[in-house]
């Protein structure tokens, strides 16, 4: 009997550790919470700003460009706010495949709203509309074309968190969207085409 338990206990010890633990409660919380508090804190911030527009209306007017670069400012930080609890649960799933590759996944498909929000931007009824659901889809677009350095860190970091190969081939694959998507952006800004 006891020659048995000393046969099954070994292999009960490396099937446990084959097996790795899925999140905890408390890592869930924290990760449920920092977004919560990223939302919160990024809605008090938005608002914030809207009444600064609605309070200094003839300076915006006077000076649109320092205003729309203090938007961009506001956007990286809510955005770099956000990689916060996303690097977060990265860290606590790294031993865990199938929510590693899952969240792999995620952000592949996330690197493929670049390209989609660059062509919406393209069609001029988005990309030049003021107001509307087209003037919103425009400008959501524009925000996320440039929040892309900060999605490109959290793929770089997230990359390196990852331990299994699927899960590091779809954010590299994620990457090389996000970054050819951007590089063919700048290429097409700075490049001098030919007037026909």
């Amino acid at each position: 009997m006891s020659r048995m338990n000393a046969i099954s206990s070994p292999e009960q010890a490396g099937h446990a550790q084959t097996i790795p633990a899925q999140m905890s409660r408390v890592q869930l919380s924290v990760v449920t919470g920092g977004y919560a508090a990223v939302l919160l804190s990024s809605a008090a911030l938005v608002y914030m700003r809207h009444l600064q527009y609605v309070k200094y209306a003839t300076d915006v007017d006077a000076s649109g460009g320092m205003w729309a670069f203090g938007d961009l400012m506001l956007e990286l930080f809510i955005a770099g706010l956000l990689l916060i609890p996303t690097l977060l649960l990265a860290f606590f799933i790294r031993k865990f495949e199938p929510a590693s590759t899952r969240y792999a996944q995620v952000l592949l498909g996330i690197a493929f709203t670049t390209p989609l929000c660059i062509g919406a931007m393209a069609i001029p009824a988005i990309g030049q509309s003021g107001s509307g659901v087209l003037g919103m889809i425009g400008w959501i677009s524009l925000g996320r074309v440039s929040a892309s350095p900060v999605f490109i860190a959290g793929l770089i970091v997230s990359w390196l968190l990852t331990r299994f190969r699927r899960a590091k081939r779809l954010i590299m694959y994620g990457l090389i969207v996000e970054l050819g998507t951007y590089a063919l952006l700048l290429a097409s800004v700075l490049i001098p085409w030919p007037k026909r």
